[in-house]
């Protein structure tokens, strides 16, 4: 739950689990995903804590790598539902969901000149999201138009 750089190899490792194991795996992860017992939050009360958010990354991987082993419309009709319910965290779980699947994050910091060039055309775009990429910002992958 806390160890971020062993998610890759976890999932990798699931290519060998029968599709039992990956409806249990699925039952463990909306358990653990929808346990109000434990905080979601840090101590700040501000910031995601990092057994949620390596839970949600290893959940996206998971749906990406596997998705004719696992019941997707499962995972996010629980997801869906909690949202309903008022559940603001299952956003953070949904970006990291679209994040995976789609290979496009969220740009969470941008400069005034980044965001000055984007309004450029595709190839200064291009350097722009390269240059933000290589910084080792969060950045969408930009589509080219």
């Amino acid at each position: 739950k806390s160890y971020e750089n062993m998610i890759p190899p976890l999932v990798e490792s699931l290519r060998y689990v029968s599709n039992l194991a990956f409806d249990t795996l699925l039952y463990s992860c909306v358990q653990q995903l929808s346990n109000r017992d434990r905080d979601r939050l840090k101590q700040d009360g501000t910031n995601i804590a990092q057994w949620f958010a390596n839970l949600c990354a290893f959940s996206g991987l998971v749906l990406r790598r596997y998705p004719a082993s696992l019941e997707m419309k499962a995972f996010l009709g629980f997801a869906f539902n909690s949202m309903q319910e008022g559940d603001p965290l299952v956003i953070f779980l949904l970006s990291e969901v679209v994040s995976s699947m789609t290979g496009i994050s969220i740009i969470e910091e941008l400069s005034l000149s980044q965001i000055e060039s984007l309004n450029a055309g595709p190839i200064l775009k291009d350097i722009v999201v390269t240059n933000v990429l290589s910084a080792g910002g969060t950045t969408v992958s930009a589509k080219k138009s």
